[in-house]
């Protein structure tokens, strides 16, 4: 083995010896720049030139010949001058590359060069590394330098958990019930007492809402007043006393004495608190815990097996010390409430509304649960047995959106029946080609002129004077018998198509006559009372027409006509007159209406004037 082996074998052990020791330091490979290997090389080069220079001249020394030969000296000097320009080339270069080492690493939890431990007081997250600063960024709940206090929505330091009325990861929320900001029960729950914390405790509903109060008190719906003010809700105050633990004439319609608080319809819904179920009541069963032939005891399977249980105390006899030693032991803990799902018996009030009537308190079908909202087209003034429901074309139903809120009533309309509240038959055009009673379509001026008559333009359907609520019966009081809508298709004034033509029937009882837009006004010789149009005493038709007695009518076909009456018992001014209630007034004994005019007449026995007896 000679010396190049040996110092071969030695250079290879040392790299391979550095190699595995940077590995085992952590210590990060540098990154070399290209420009500084190439000068590396250059001067590695050159370093190898020179010693290859050397050991030929100190060979040629060694030999002590005094003289070189020209192709050796030759040679030599080009491999110097080669040896110098490289290393010239090579240092050159370098001095102008950065190759700089990277600092040692830290350890997790260590920063900066010195590599110092962190203290986040095990609540944060530390910047560190070489190049950390050792700041320390604090968990949810947690402040301070080194994360050591708690924020000032949270209490207990370490445990730093959210205030009682808030919560969140960093209890940036408001807890159910609260109001964060005024530090008070939210809207709809109740103050029920004072915690330690000097925070409420807000432990139930307020009248006129209803829920869980763990989980949402929700308003009544029917807006404020509840229910429209045409209802009762099922808020938890009316829940708790007519529902869930009730007696006597107290529980509403179908609800047993004594209520449901004992009841429950099971479900498949496993549970463990109340909280698992929609309908806050989670029940299971009663089950002893000795199996046969050891249980169960008589005395307990008839006075407990498979009843509704909240707890294992509602399965067991109280405990009586008189026993004690006597029956074997845990015989006083036999029951176990066992098998647990959710209940359909609600627990509280829903916030939904029941008993709707109508504006004069009477029951009705035109406003229904859950909100006593009224449905379309329905009108309780003018309506008889729902006829005025979806215009009589459809079937009123709550409209629920896809989260299961409750948005309105609705009306499913039947056939071609559509709009909102059923007044358009659609065609295959898609418009409106007929329309509910008290609705009309446009008069098509240019067919109508072809056909000599009123021909209905196919779109929407527009409301008749009465109707623009959506009630087509309510049009030109139709359903008192004041009047009806003028369609296209029954006359041949075209301009007269949706308006009212009122009736005007006093030649024989009962004396009917209205006037006005909608046939809501009474005319001369009628009278207002309670929403109705009465004749005065003694109506009768003349061809005297007067001042104040007299006004124009329209027909259903368009045309016009003029009406004028006498009434109690003369002609209009001259006699008599009728006031706003229906009375009559005589002329020289009750108004003089014209100074140039005698009046002679006084009010008999039977409410008429008549004329004076002079003795």
């Amino acid at each position: 083995m000679n010396a190049s082996t040996i110092c071969i074998s030695i250079g290879l052990a040392i790299i391979f010896l550095g190699v595995g020791f940077q590995s085992s330091s952590k210590y990060p490979s540098p990154e070399l720049p290209v420009d500084w290997v190439l000068s590396a090389v250059w001067v590695s080069l050159g370093g190898s030139l020179c010693v290859q220079w050397w050991c030929w001249f100190a060979a040629h020394r060694c030999t002590r010949v005094s003289s070189y030969r020209f192709e050796a000296l030759i040679t030599n000097v080009a491999l110097l001058s080669t040896a110098v320009a490289c290393l010239v080339v090579g240092w050159g270069s370098m001095s102008f590359q950065s190759f700089e080492l990277p600092p040692c690493p830290c350890d997790p939890g260590f920063y900066g060069l010195s590599c110092e431990p962190c203290d986040c007081s095990g609540h944060g997250v530390c910047d560190d590394g070489v190049d950390g600063t050792g700041e320390c960024f604090c968990d949810a709940r947690y402040d301070g330098e080194r994360c050591n206090a708690c924020i000032s929505t949270a209490t207990g330091y370490p445990s730093c958990v959210c205030e009682r009325i808030r919560t969140g990861e960093r209890c940036e929320l408001c807890a159910v019930g609260f109001d964060c900001i005024a530090e008070t029960c939210a809207d709809g729950w109740n103050q029920t007492g004072m915690g330690d914390d000097g925070f409420p405790i807000c432990g139930s509903c307020l009248p006129g809402f209803g829920g869980d109060p763990t989980k949402d008190c929700a308003p009544c719906l029917g807006g404020n007043p509840p229910c429209n003010d045409r209802g009762t809700c099922w808020d938890n105050v009316n829940y708790e006393s007519r529902v869930w633990d009730c007696t006597g004439e107290q529980c509403a319609e179908n609800i047993p004495d004594g209520g449901v608080k004992d009841q429950c319809t099971r479900t498949f819904d496993v549970c463990l608190t109340d909280a698992d179920c929609s309908t806050s009541n989670c029940r299971g069963t009663c089950q002893s815990r000795f199996a046969p032939p050891v249980g169960p005891s008589a005395q307990w399977s008839e006075t407990f097996d498979d009843i509704p249980c909240r707890e294992d105390s509602d399965c067991n006899f109280a405990f009586d010390t008189t026993f004690e030693g006597v029956l074997p032991f845990n015989w006083w803990d036999e029951g176990r409430c066992a098998e647990r799902v959710c209940c359909e018996e609600a627990r509280y009030g829903n916030a939904t509304c029941f008993d709707c009537v109508d504006a004069s308190g009477a029951s009705t079908i035109g406003r229904m649960a859950p909100a006593c909202d009224a449905c379309p087209g329905w009108n309780h003034t003018v309506d008889i047995d729902g006829q005025t429901i979806c215009n009589g074309h459809g079937t009123c139903v709550p409209e629920i959106d896809v989260a299961n809120e409750y948005v309105g009533m609705m009306c499913l309309c039947s056939s071609t029946w559509s709009e909102a509240d059923c007044r358009c038959a659609r065609g295959p055009d898609g418009l409106c080609q007929s329309c509910a009673q008290g609705f009309y379509l446009e008069a098509d001026p240019i067919e109508s002129a072809l056909a000599g008559k009123g021909v209905p333009k196919p779109g929407p359907c527009l409301p008749c004077p009465g109707a623009e609520g959506g009630t087509g019966l309510a049009a030109c009081n139709f359903l008192k018998g004041y009047g009806q809508c003028i369609y296209a298709d029954d006359t041949t004034v075209l301009d007269r198509v949706g308006t009212c033509a009122c009736t005007t029937s006093i030649d024989a009882p009962p004396q009917l006559a209205a006037t006005g837009p909608e046939c809501a006004d009474p005319p001369p010789g009628f009278f207002t009372r309670d929403g109705d149009i009465l004749a005065c005493p003694r109506v009768l038709r003349t061809g005297d027409c007067r001042a104040g007695a007299q006004w124009n009518s329209t027909r259903v076909d368009g045309t016009s006509y003029e009406t004028c009456v006498e009434m109690c018992g003369g002609a209009f001014g001259l006699v008599a007159t009728c006031d706003q209630e229906g009375s009559c007034a005589c002329n020289g004994t009750d108004f003089i209406a014209d100074p140039n005019i005698q009046g002679f007449y006084e009010k008999g026995f039977n409410g008429l004037c008549r004329k004076r007896i002079i003795l």
